[in-house]
């Protein structure tokens, strides 16, 4: 038979193991809802139809983008690497999203934009500057179409003029 003390000792380190643990699985469920850190890059998601692909390259496919350091640009075999600043602001800035209707083209470009050895998203690009995100689990819906970016492109050392 226990003396008393170490019952009661026993009993409040049990209430203390079940507290902590407790307490454990609140953080890790708060830490799985918490938005994505600074650093992180968000998984390209797939989207059920324009519109949420709007939405989505809006609110997570071009910020993710502002954290990327280089560009490949991809056309007829021929590469290009990317990495002036200037040079990206640009590209980034020819993706201008609004709604207009897909016209089932075929890409003349393909940007794959990454953060050192991590790629953050591609965009395929139709030779009218249509474009639209990469997304592998689903449809790449068409997100805007810009002349300006075939122009940004155009302008990269190695990419001819014309019609590629």
């Amino acid at each position: 038979m226990q003396p008393p003390c170490i019952r009661i000792m026993v009993t409040v380190l049990i209430l203390f193991a079940q507290a902590c643990a407790g307490g454990l699985q609140r953080v890790a469920a708060a830490d799985a809802r918490a938005p994505h850190g600074a650093d992180e890059i968000p998984p390209v998601r797939a989207a059920a139809d324009q519109e949420e692909a709007l939405r989505l390259a809006r609110q997570e496919d071009l910020p993710a983008l502002q954290k990327a350091d280089r560009v490949v640009v991809k056309a007829d075999g021929r590469q290009v690497v990317v990495t002036a600043r200037e040079a990206l602001d640009e590209l980034r800035q020819g993706l201008k999203p609004r709604k207009v209707p897909p016209s089932a083209g075929e890409t003349a470009y393909t940007l794959t934009f990454s953060r050192g050895p991590t790629p953050i998203r591609t965009v395929w690009v139709y030779h009218n500057g249509e474009w639209g995100f990469d997304r592998p689990d689903g449809p790449s819906w068409t997100i805007g179409c810009e002349t300006d970016l075939i122009r940004a492109i155009k302008r990269l050392k190695g990419m001819k003029r014309g019609r590629s």
